[in-house]
C-alpha cells in the first residue's frame, strides 16, 4: 500500500510539474495565453493536488482502489466493516442522479487504523473467495 502511494505520489508530482511547465512556457509569450490555459488546467491541477493531500492525510496507508472496500462492504455478513461507516450527506448533484438521503456511507478510519482496515478488507476477500472455491476432487493417484 505504502509503495502504491509513494509512486501516486511521484507521478501525480511530475504531472502537476509538467502542468506548472506548460503554464510558465505560455507566460512567457503570451499572458493572455497563459491565463486561459490556467483556466483550462486548473480542474486536473486541482484534482491531482487533492490525491497529493489524501495520500499524506493517511500518511501513505490508502488503499489503492475503492473496488476492493466497495466488494468487502457488500460481501461482508459480519457486518464486520460496520463500525467505518458513517452515513454521508447527499450533495445536490448527487440527487439528480437518482441518490437520495440514507443510500450513501462514508467509509473511513483513523490513520492508526489504515492497517487494520486494509488487513480486514482483504481477509473478508480473501474467506469470500475461500468460500466460492469448488471443493477440491480426490486424487486418483495411488500411494
Amino acid at each position: 500500500v505504502e509503495a502504491w502511494n509513494a509512486h501516486s505520489v511521484r507521478s501525480q508530482s511530475e504531472a502537476l510539474g509538467a502542468l506548472a511547465a506548460q503554464i510558465a512556457t505560455a507566460s512567457e509569450t503570451d499572458a493572455r495565453a497563459a491565463f486561459e490555459l490556467v483556466e483550462a488546467k486548473v480542474g486536473a491541477m486541482e484534482k491531482k493536488l487533492a490525491i497529493l493531500s489524501s495520500i499524506a492525510h493517511s500518511a501513505g496507508q490508502q488503499i489503492c482502489l475503492a473496488d476492493p472496500v466497495v466488494c468487502a462492504l457488500v460481501i461482508d455478513s459480519e457486518d464486520a466493516l460496520t463500525p467505518y461507516c458513517t452515513q454521508a450527506p447527499v450533495q445536490p448533484a448527487s440527487e439528480g442522479e437518482g441518490v437520495s438521503a440514507g443510500e450513501l456511507i462514508r467509509f473511513a478510519a483513523v490513520p492508526e487504523q489504515r492497517q487494520q482496515v486494509s488487513a480486514l478488507v482483504l481477509r473478508i476477500l480473501l474467506d469470500s473467495f475461500k468460500s466460492t472455491q469448488p471443493a477440491s476432487a480426490p486424487s486418483n493417484s495411488k500411494s
